[in-house]
């Protein structure tokens, strides 16, 4: 057996470090050492106590102080972090059904996992269980097992607050522990490998396994909104957005006699409190810019107030984050006010390389094209099928639970629309559903389209559209402050 701390003595250490996920291992230990060596397929090291633990995961040689990695297919990651994309361990297609294996890595692989599942398929996972142990005299005792099952996904749920994935399914093959069509849940988070199997495997499927294998820039925008007492602090990536922390605290606006106001000691201390949730919370590494925005001064505010604790402190750290800050003047501090922080041309340009913009600018062309010309738009199953049928359609507007929420028939439906629109020379513009703009399509059933002609529209009440005043319910829940058709939830225009 080989002892860790040796291990790490190696001069290689560690590049090895680097290449291999931390984790706990199925308690196996390294073999063959008199050798020096150990060749396995598809086994990952990682680090057990003072033991080195190998586990399943791709071809791994250790050989005289030398370590190199060999897999399937293996997309590089950075050492800093900024550029990381979900591995694809292997791919391959067998009986009309698509196989993979892939190890998530961040919490954006966690949402393309989501995206990448639908019920029916079979997904292999390690995973623990509560099992029933006999210990005599008709007496069981229970303890956990950890083991390896297999899935047929019955229900996929994605939790983007605690980073967690739930896939539950009956068991497909034969375990110990688990009987045949016996349900488990599987609590997917980060490094983690799962094998996929896929029956029903379409150019969507397969435009989304490119999208989270390539190399993209995932670096996170910060957007502090922030008021007197109250602030919210949400995080941007390419397919989330999230509220990180709030902080809420009374300010007495209460004066003293003398210039030392009680309000002024209550608002310094808000904002310390504000700066120390950013350091505990935020990575400013990986984070692009930070966005301060709010209705009011306290944004200014806030900003003088840590540029004046750097110059007091001579902080390295806070000097580095107020280089991040972009002051931009919102009328809210909810996460309605964020498409007006995208919209904005300042901001455009941190943030060119993020889809989210697009998805913004067709959306809000989109409303324009509604409030000029009403014919030239369209939104609702029935209506987008028809002007698809009449390809009539220039841009396609569909949110991702679509395909995500319905049965193979009808995503087969969905699958064909999106290659007619991209035959006829169309744009398709796939919106996820945990951004404002998701929502905000959702509102409009969650699929539209800019037509290239007016269409004719038969039957307007046909199943899948829904009625203009109910639209405007969802109103209430976009304030913003631009011009926008008034049957549509408001888009914000930041001024």
């Amino acid at each position: 057996m080989t002892n860790g701390n040796d291990f790490k003595k190696n001069p290689n250490y560690q590049f090895f470090n680097d290449i291999v996920m931390q984790g706990t291992g199925s308690g196996a230990s390294l073999r063959d050492t008199k050798n020096g060596k150990v060749n396995r397929n598809e086994s990952l090291v990682v680090f057990k106590g003072n033991v080195v633990v190998v586990k399943a995961l791709g071809k791994l040689t250790l050989s005289r102080g030398r370590v190199k990695a060999k897999q399937a297919q293996h997309v590089t990651t950075n050492v800093d972090g900024t550029d990381r994309e979900m591995k694809l361990l292997y791919k391959k297609r067998e009986h009309n059904e698509m196989i993979m294996s892939l190890v998530t890595e961040e919490e954006d692989d966690l949402w393309h996992l989501y995206n990448l599942l639908s019920v029916g398929d079979q997904v292999e996972a390690y995973t623990s269980r509560k099992v029933h142990k006999e210990i005599g005299n008709n007496n069981y005792a229970t303890e956990i097992r950890k083991m390896v099952l297999s899935l047929c996904v019955t229900k996929i749920d994605f939790d983007s607050a605690n980073n967690n994935l739930r896939v539950a399914g009956r068991n497909v093959k034969n375990n110990d522990f688990v009987k045949i069509g016996q349900y488990h849940t599987f609590d997917i988070g980060i490094n983690e490998k799962i094998k996929i199997v896929k029956k029903n495997w379409d150019h969507i499927f397969k435009e989304k396994l490119e999208e989270c294998t390539n190399i993209r820039n995932t670096s996170e925008v910060g957007i502090l909104l922030i008021d007197c007492g109250h602030a919210n602090m949400y995080l941007l990536t390419e397919n989330l957005y999230k509220n990180v922390f709030s902080v809420n605290k009374i300010i007495h606006k209460k004066k003293e006699k003398n210039n030392n106001s009680l309000y002024r000691k209550h608002i310094d201390s808000f904002y310390k409190e504000v700066l120390n949730s950013l350091y505990q919370n935020i990575n400013f590494e990986k984070i692009k810019c930070i966005v301060l925005g709010g209705p009011g001064f306290f944004k200014n505010d806030f900003f003088h107030f840590v540029y004046n604790k750097s110059e007091i402190k001579n902080e390295k750290k806070i000097l580095n984050i107020q280089e991040k800050f972009l002051i931009i003047k919102t009328s809210s501090i909810y996460k309605t006010s964020i498409n007006e922080i995208i919209n904005d041309e300042h901001m455009k340009k941190k943030i060119l390389n993020m889809k989210v913009v697009s998805h913004i600018d067709i959306l809000n062309t989109f409303y324009k094209i509604f409030e000029k010309n009403e014919e030239k738009v369209c939104y609702g199953d029935a209506e987008v099928r028809h002007a698809s049928s009449q390809n009539a359609i220039d841009s396609l507007l569909i949110t991702d639970s679509i395909f995500r929420n319905c049965d193979v028939l009808r995503r087969k439906a969905y699958v064909s629309m999106v290659e007619q629109v991209k035959k006829t020379g169309g744009k398709v513009y796939i919106f996820s559903d945990q951004h404002t703009s998701g929502e905000q399509l959702n509102s409009l059933t969650g699929i539209a389209a800019i037509l290239k002609f007016p269409v004719f529209f038969e039957n307007n009440n046909e199943l899948g559209n829904v009625k203009r005043e109910e639209i405007t319910q969802h109103r209430g829940d976009f304030v913003g402050i631009g011009r926008c058709p008034p049957q549509f939830p408001d888009l914000h225009y930041a001024k």
